[in-house]
């Protein structure tokens, strides 16, 4: 774990500032954000408070979302019945509570989103002789880096990539769970293509030009990112085959592999106009491939014609 009053976090170029000003206590962080760290720029995306203790006030919220416990794929326990809530402060300030892996408590932390401002909060449950909080227990940090994402014309999604640094060529595949995108990630790292990252990426549009990041993994993931030149949604078939995919079609195929909530308007909107954008500039493609090297060869053989 690497100990600390604040630390500064620059994943797919958001600038995270996280700090707590008590005295006793400090911030504790997995050692697999090593190579997220930054120096402080005095420049951020979002300055996130941590506090140890949580307002009464904050309890007496309205949930508008509930994350189904089975969605929890880490607990045994079937009747424990939260995973993490999204409860209503303000018209367009939301906190999120979330629970305790180990000990079951429930809210553990709750996060204090304002879609309108960069200083957020974290309230922890508070506990005696306190000296070190885990800022980032899951799923906290990924919800952090949900609502940057969303509000900022970004979308996360569950996908792998790899990237041919030969030919400057980024390709994502994406598709429901099972399907083979580490198995076809793999597969193109044997041929020479570098991994970026095999299950969470983050697009987002810099300078007129898409790239693909990598994010925080329970491993020292590295801090990677690269040009997307094209989007794979797969099928398992016997046969490798591809078909490119145009409007509405590309969007709603894609739309179901990304992360999202579809609780708020204003972010179902945002990650609509966020694929249409992509869309027009990155070319989408619904792909059917059998496990084997020669999924390589087709894609090459493919974008000669």
């Amino acid at each position: 774990m690497i100990i600390g009053k604040e630390f500064f976090l620059n994943v797919a170029d958001f600038k995270i500032h996280t700090f707590i000003d008590e005295t006793n206590v400090s911030l504790a962080l997995p050692d697999s954000y090593f190579h997220f760290l930054q120096k402080d720029t005095n420049n951020y995306d979002v300055k996130i408070k941590v506090h140890n203790g949580i307002p009464t006030e904050l309890l007496r919220t309205k949930e508008v979302f509930k994350a189904p416990a089975s969605l929890n794929i880490f607990r045994k326990n079937d009747n424990f019945k939260h995973f993490w809530s999204i409860h209503k402060i303000k018209k367009e300030k939301f906190a999120v509570f979330t629970s305790d892996e180990v000990n079951e408590i429930f809210p553990y932390a709750i996060l204090c989103v304002d879609f309108n401002g960069r200083n957020w909060d974290i309230y922890i449950n508070k506990k005696k002789n306190l000296k070190t909080i885990d800022v980032f227990k899951y799923p906290i940090f990924l919800l952090i880096l949900y609502y940057l994402v969303a509000l900022n014309n970004s979308i996360m999604i569950h996908a792998s990539a790899v990237f041919d640094r030969k030919n400057q060529k980024g390709y994502l595949f994406s598709g429901v769970s099972g399907v083979g995108k580490t198995t076809i990630s793999n597969i193109f790292v044997n041929e020479g293509f570098e991994l970026i990252n095999d299950d969470r990426l983050i697009i987002r549009e810099i300078d007129n030009e898409i790239f693909m990041y990598s994010t925080p993994m329970f491993y020292k993931e590295k801090n990677k990112k690269v040009k997307l030149d094209k989007v794979f949604l797969l099928k398992q078939r016997k046969n490798n085959e591809i078909k490119e995919l145009f409007g509405v079609t590309a969007i709603s195929k894609m739309m179901a592999f990304c992360i999202q909530h579809s609780y708020h308007r204003k972010l179902i909107n945002e990650i609509l106009s966020t694929l249409n954008n992509f869309r027009k500039n990155i070319p989408i493609y619904q792909m059917g491939f059998f496990p084997d090297n020669n999924i390589v060869d087709f894609l090459k053989n493919f974008f000669k014609k």
